[in-house]
């Protein structure tokens, strides 16, 4: 909570100072636009930082999951459809048609805040690329995402996964990030009985790995959407 109470007040004295110079000028129409377009950027960044320090707190407790089976393929194809319009790179998928036990929406949210994370770090880089890959190493069904991003600093890399913390602040906020979502990622995983595996070098990219044990085939019930859309 103190570190919470310390992100958010930064942008609420600037919102209070804007909307104090809409009220002095408000004949000034190119200063109120600026002040109504700070004061939106910021009210939402702060709605999406709330909503994300709710989940976490709500991850408490394993119980709270609603496990399902569910293929990769199906899994890895939500991911993508449910990123924002028009960002990039578009990830590549590279499923092996494996089976999992997963709550399936938190399991997505997951996979989508990596993804999000990457498509940042590989923002004004030529040629990056992002992969979301699912391989079954025995019983075992390894999820990665992989980008040819900046990379993360080996002195960052131990505390990425703290709420709040955040490797470059000016970029992450300007991007819309809010130092909750690999946090939050964390959680998801931990509830899940396993954990995030984080191997990065800057300059050259980052591959997240979760592994997950693999059911056999014959647990899906019926075949998913996306598995019926491929055939």
């Amino acid at each position: 909570m103190a570190a919470f109470t310390h992100e958010v007040k930064t942008p609420m004295t600037a919102m209070l100072g804007y909307a104090d110079l809409m009220r002095a000028a408000p004949d000034d129409s190119d200063l109120q636009r600026e002040s109504a377009n700070y004061i939106y950027h910021e009210t939402r960044r702060l709605e999406e930082l709330s909503r994300r320090l709710l989940a976490l707190m709500g991850l408490d407790d394993a119980d709270r999951l609603t496990r399902e089976p569910v293929s990769d393929r199906s899994l890895l194809n939500q991911v993508v459809r449910s990123l924002p319009q028009g960002s990039t790179p578009v990830p590549r998928i590279i499923a092996c048609d494996c089976v999992v036990s997963v709550d399936r929406t938190l399991w997505v949210d997951m996979l989508r805040n990596l993804t999000i994370n990457a498509q940042r770090a590989c923002k004004g880089i030529p040629g990056a690329s992002i992969t979301l890959r699912c391989e079954q190493q025995g019983t075992t069904a390894v999820f990665t995402v992989t980008d040819t991003g900046c990379g993360i600093p080996a002195a960052d890399l131990p505390r990425v996964t703290e709420a709040f913390y955040m490797v470059d602040k000016s970029r992450s906020r300007a991007d819309g990030g809010s130092g909750i979502g690999l946090a939050l990622c964390t959680r998801i995983v931990q509830a899940h009985g396993t954990q995030l595996q984080i191997n990065s070098t800057e300059g050259v990219g980052t591959t997240i790995a979760i592994p997950i044990p693999a059911l056999n085939p014959d647990a899906l019930p019926t075949p998913d959407v996306d598995q019926k859309e491929q055939l």
